[in-house]
């Protein structure tokens, strides 16, 4: 018998002939099928474990999917702090700590004065220190979370009024036009966010100060008509009919 070499290991031939044997074997190439299925078998149910039908709480979820592409569930009932697996890990902890310092000191007790687990007393008084520790530290963080969540929310509003005040900022007529700044107030995109009324307050407000006193406490009921008579007193016109809107 002689054996064949590689770089790191010496197989004897009979070795090899049986290993070449299995794998052109109709029967392993089923057993590597079989392999096959119970793996994509397990993975199924370690995302059924992952992804559940019910929240922990017995609450229905929603599923979501972040920035990356990962899957994860949100409970329509409890407000998360993303946390409260983890509250409930050291709950059952703490509960089974109980009950070993129980039989402990119930052990203890049958062995009169000298127990020989002070050693274990002293573990599971550790433990219990660093359990609570650890539920400070979660609810800090959970407090820290829930102010961030209430200071986005108010940024977001803020941002929201801002954009709803930043095209009336750019909404003055300066040292336009007339016709220059009725250009410029139907490009800004107002007319989609704002109604009739409003629109012509906004107009009238951005108007030049002598254009405005002009004008004077004129009622318009549409943009156009305010539009057409600010034309008219700009350019040196007479008044407009004013059912006809500008162009």
């Amino acid at each position: 018998m002689f054996c064949i070499h590689t770089k790191e290991l010496c197989f004897p031939q009979n070795t090899l002939i049986k290993y070449f044997q299995q794998i052109t074997d109709p029967y392993y190439a089923d057993v590597k099928q079989w392999k096959r299925d119970y793996d994509r078998c397990e993975m199924v149910l370690f995302a059924n474990q992952c992804i559940p039908k019910i929240c922990v709480c017995g609450g229905p979820i929603t599923l979501a999917t972040d920035d990356k592409g990962m899957s994860y569930y949100e409970c329509k009932e409890y407000e998360d702090d993303g946390l409260r697996i983890r509250h409930r890990c050291f709950d059952a902890i703490k509960e089974e700590l109980e009950e070993l310092k129980k039989k402990v000191a119930e052990e203890a007790n049958n062995r009169m004065n000298d127990d020989e687990l002070h050693s274990r007393h002293r573990c599971f008084d550790a433990i219990e220190e660093e359990l609570l520790e650890l539920k400070n530290e979660v609810a800090e963080e959970s407090n820290s979370r829930m102010k961030m969540k209430d200071e986005l929310k108010e940024m977001r509003e803020d941002i929201r009024l801002l954009k709803e005040l930043l095209p009336v900022g750019k909404m003055k007529q300066g040292d336009y036009s007339v016709r220059e700044y009725n250009t410029k107030f139907l490009a800004g995109g107002l007319l989609d966010i704002h109604g009739e009324g409003t629109l012509v307050k906004m107009y009238r407000e951005g108007l030049r100060e002598d254009i405005r006193s002009k004008i004077g406490k004129t009622v318009f009921s549409t943009l156009g008509e305010i539009m057409q008579e600010a034309l008219d007193v700009d350019e040196g016109g007479r008044p407009c009919d004013r059912s006809v809107s500008p162009t």
